[in-house]
């Protein structure tokens, strides 16, 4: 047996860390996390700060900022505070939170005496250590310049041809977009495109998006190294199901970051599912279930399949249908997998808003048509339809919605348009609103 390299040791650390503090505050009953600690901390002394605020103040990355405040409106402990620049969308905490935080102050307490505990038994600072070795690397980079993957940042344009790339770019538009006539319209508002001073990839790829994403806000051109990158992440998180499993007043609570791609047929997707479907078991003893979408940008239909097999019949359900451009309908249907814990009659609500999207909105409008779900909130995102990348020979590559879905039942889609909500209320207490309507329905 190989001996663990530093990377894996220090995220098991985290996770074993993060994973008793969690376990603790569930056992208190706070609806409380050890990664919200940062942002509740630097909103105790500021009382109300932007997403690039908090980045600033905690030192977490703007990325993992915007990731952790999403999560924390979705479990109601973050409401949107007033700004006096209408531009600077700034958060603070909620009366749920506040009205938790003896409870979660004196679980910090007793964190602090248990990292001191630790310190104590290994004869250092652990915190210290981390510190030092993070100043470090703020100084100099980790690893030096790998001349076979150079940043994307730094590729220059000189000496490419940029009309024939923007062309390029044009022509995958013209030739995959599902609708023909939009795709015509778009590739045209390329080709007249004026780049300016645009130098760089990134910045030409910046310029394309911009011209094509009033036709369809999934358009994206963005350097093809990126998206090497992004694969790479996306092989490495083989044991993430996408979705976390609380419990509130007898209702399970499913919040659902990402739809992730279930890999059907395939060895890592058998383990995936395993995972996803023990992660449900809950369910079972449940008397509602609040599927949590506030945010969610989509995902895979593998995994919408999955959770609304759970709530229907044992026998296959259609989801939704893929029209593409060209080519026969896709259809995709629940596995009717009898591994699965099935509760057709539980009642469901599906919490939603402007940042539930893709993925996210077939999952929801296939439960309302049917008849499974009460939809909460406001309006999604009316993002329909999926595509893939296509890669131009410059180093850049555009994704392009090949396919638009539509409802089998009311045969609705939703590009452009999203879905109502059925009880209408501010997002962020959406929670509390369909809590309510429960209890007003037992």
């Amino acid at each position: 047996m190989t001996s663990p390299t530093l990377g894996t040791n220090l995220r098991r650390l985290v996770t074993t860390l993060d994973g008793a503090v969690d376990r603790a505050y569930e056992a208190d009953g706070l609806a409380f996390r050890a990664a919200f600690t940062p942002v509740t901390r630097a909103l105790l002394r500021h009382l109300s700060l932007s997403v690039g605020g908090l980045a600033r103040e905690t030192g977490m990355t703007r990325s993992a900022t915007s990731q952790t405040v999403a999560q924390m409106r979705r479990l109601d402990l973050l409401v949107p505070a007033d700004s006096q620049d209408g531009r600077e969308r700034r958060v603070r905490l909620s009366p749920f939170c506040l009205e938790q935080l003896p409870a979660v102050e004196r679980r910090w307490r007793f964190t602090a005496e248990a990292a001191s505990g630790l310190n104590r038994e290994l004869g250092t600072d652990l915190n210290g250590t981390v510190s030092a070795a993070l100043d470090v690397l703020d100084r100099r980079p980790f690893l030096p310049q790998d001349s076979g993957e150079a940043d994307a940042e730094g590729i220059d344009t000189e000496g490419v041809d940029t009309p024939a790339l923007v062309d390029e770019v044009a022509d995958l538009v013209e030739r995959n977009y599902v609708h023909p006539e939009i795709a015509s319209r778009a590739a045209a508002g390329l080709r007249g495109l004026a780049l300016g001073g645009a130098r760089s990839l990134p910045a030409v790829a910046a310029a394309l998006t911009e011209v094509l994403r009033p036709y369809d806000g999934h358009f994206r051109v963005v350097p093809t190294a990126e998206i090497r990158r992004r694969d790479h992440r996306s092989r490495a998180r083989v044991d993430d199901v996408g979705f976390d499993v609380t419990e509130r007043e007898g209702v399970l609570v499913v919040d659902v970051a990402e739809f992730t791609h279930l890999a059907p047929g395939t060895e890592a997707g058998r383990r995936l599912t395993g995972l996803a479907r023990e992660r449900l078991r809950p369910l079972a003893d449940a008397e509602a279930v609040v599927f949590d979408l506030r945010g969610t940008p989509g995902g895979s239909p593998s995994m919408v399949e999955f959770l609304v097999d759970h709530l229907v019949p044992d026998t296959p359900v259609e989801v939704v249908s893929f029209h593409p451009r060209d080519g026969e309908v896709w259809r995709s249907w629940t596995p009717a997998d009898p591994e699965n814990t099935r509760r057709p009659d539980v009642p469901v609500y599906v919490l939603v808003d402007a940042g539930t999207a893709s993925a996210a909105e077939s999952f929801a409008l296939a439960l309302r048509t049917l008849g499974r779900a009460v939809l909460v909130g406001h309006r999604t995102a009316g993002a329909a339809n999926p595509g893939d990348y296509f890669a131009a020979s410059s180093g850049l590559s555009v994704f392009v919605s090949t396919g638009a879905p539509r409802d089998p039942r009311s045969g609705e889609g939703w590009e452009g348009t999203g879905l109502a909500p059925d009880l209408v209320c501010h997002a962020p207490l959406a929670l509390d609103h369909a809590l309510r309507h429960l209890r007003g329905h037992r």
